[in-house]
């Protein structure tokens, strides 16, 4: 038996290389390529199977920026009703002015006409710019720190950019909490919770299926028994990922118990599944219904010629779940002292 390691794509490379072939018959066989159950994985690797898949990452990515903006927004309207709670009063006083810096806004793309021909081209929109206020205000002889930030408008407004003072307002029970004079910032954690509440509620429950899914593929890995499916059906889903088309296939294939059973996976034109009439099905064996199409899933493992697992990892299916830990400690984590 001869090992198939033709490499003519990366998906090809990674999901072909579990069939051998015959160099007599030329016949194509899986069981001598593939141990039987139960087979081996690392730890790490196992928890790299339960994080990958592109439903997953996205799920991690909207519910990171959803618990961000959540736990903030918690915490802010907890630090608020606080202020309220302890019967203190706004007090002003003359704060003088470090600097005013301004924080150009990404230039937009715009589509003009330059001799008779279309380009695009970058727009500068000064009515996007921030502009940054730094001062500083002295209570009880303590000296503090702030900044505010205004848009075109509200600095214009203001017209301090050359003076040396303003008047601030300081809260008489908190005093590094402050705002200018008639700019008092209010509705911010309402305004976090319900963005956040958004977020959470569009990738809590992606995430959640996706890990649920993804548990039941690493279930078959380790304990699933082999099969051929034959395709019953390829159908356009009329969806799309990354401009691929993506397709429904119906594989038949036998249990061991004599049974016939349907294995039904989604994925994009590039993954290998139904390039041959036969694909490799994994299934329970106590329940058959419990299956997976090999080549359909994404980010699978690939069969070495000794016919363990081996699992590549990818940077980016980390960088998601890194993203979302990373989020939802800022959001625990970062001062709201000025908020």
């Amino acid at each position: 038996m001869s090992f198939i390691r033709d490499g003519k794509s990366r998906a090809e490379t990674r999901r072909r290389n579990y069939k051998t072939t015959d160099p007599e018959t030329g016949a194509v066989t899986l069981q001598q390529a593939l141990t039987a159950p139960p087979r081996r994985l690392s730890l790490l690797s196992r928890f790299y199977i339960l994080i990958s898949g592109w439903q997953t990452n996205m799920g991690f990515c909207f519910a990171g920026v959803g618990l961000l903006l959540l736990i903030l927004g918690l915490r802010i309207h907890e630090k608020e009703s606080a202020r309220e709670a302890s019967g203190g009063t706004w007090q002003t006083v003359v704060a003088t002015i470090d600097s005013v810096s301004v924080e150009k806004a990404k230039e937009q793309k715009q589509t003009q006409r330059v001799n008779g021909k279309e380009r695009v081209v970058s727009v500068d929109n000064p009515e996007n710019d921030s502009y940054v206020y730094r001062y500083t205000y002295t209570v009880a002889e303590k000296e503090y720190k702030a900044s505010a930030r205004f848009g075109l408008a509200d600095h214009q407004k203001l017209n301090k950019a050359t003076a040396d003072t303003i008047l601030i307002e300081y809260f008489s029970t908190e005093h590094g909490y402050s705002n200018i004079v008639g700019y008092r910032s209010t509705g911010f954690s309402g305004v976090f919770i319900f963005i956040g509440f958004v977020f959470s509620l569009a990738g809590l429950p992606l995430l959640l299926m996706s890990l649920r899914k993804r548990a039941k593929t690493l279930q078959l890995y380790l304990r699933g028994l082999i099969a051929w499916g034959q395709q019953v059906s390829r159908t356009d889903t009329n969806a799309k990922i990354n401009d691929l088309a993506v397709f429904k296939y119906v594989y038949n294939f036998i249990a061991e118990n004599g049974d016939s059973y349907q294995a039904i996976a989604k994925a994009p034109a590039d993954f290998n599944v139904g390039d041959q009439c036969q694909e490799l099905v994994l299934y329970l064996a106590e329940d058959p219904s419990y299956n997976i199409i090999f080549d359909a899933v994404d980010s699978a493992p690939i069969v070495k010629e000794d016919g363990s697992l081996s699992v590549k990892q990818k940077i980016g299916s980390w960088f998601s779940f890194i993203l979302c830990i990373v989020f939802v400690y800022l959001a625990i984590a970062a001062p709201i002292n000025n908020m």
